[in-house]
């Protein structure tokens, strides 16, 4: 997301949204997959029948696309609440390292000197393990075995 319009001569100002992993799926029809597969049709109406974090995008005939909002306390304002359309946390490009960011959010426990428990929730920030580790690929051939 940028501030302004792309202007080449001057510094981009780009900032990160976050935003809906979109998902899709085929529809649970004889048509599409082959066979009705009972599983696969409860799965589709469990993700239709939710509300607060899932939503159906309409995409076309024999495929449905769904969007799922993140729903943990570190990346939302109200976790507890629905998806609103005002609940936006931009990030400054500078602050996501190239090599990635893991968010870790874990119980702490401790016992102080007279013998009393303290547990809290701790929140840390670490360095991704690189971009070689996120196992995405671009333009890769993969030769299969066709002999039977």
């Amino acid at each position: 997301m940028r501030d302004t319009p792309f202007d080449p001569a001057d510094p981009l100002t780009i900032r990160l949204a976050r935003a809906g992993m979109k998902r899709f799926y085929p529809e649970a029809s004889v048509a599409v997959i082959g066979a009705v597969d009972p599983a696969y049709a409860d799965f589709i109406a469990l993700l239709e029948a939710q509300v607060d974090f899932v939503t159906r995008v309409p995409i076309g005939d024999g495929l449905l696309a769904f969007v799922f909002y993140p729903r943990g306390s570190m990346l939302r304002r109200n976790p507890l609440a629905p998806m609103p359309d005002d609940d936006v946390l931009l990030i400054e490009e500078e602050e996501v390292p190239r090599i990635g960011a893991t968010l870790r959010r874990k119980f702490q426990f401790a016992r102080s000197s007279d013998g009393r428990s303290w547990l809290w929730i701790g929140r840390s920030n670490t360095a991704g393990r690189g971009e070689a580790q996120s196992a995405l690929r671009f333009d890769v051939a993969v030769k299969r075995d066709t002999s039977r």
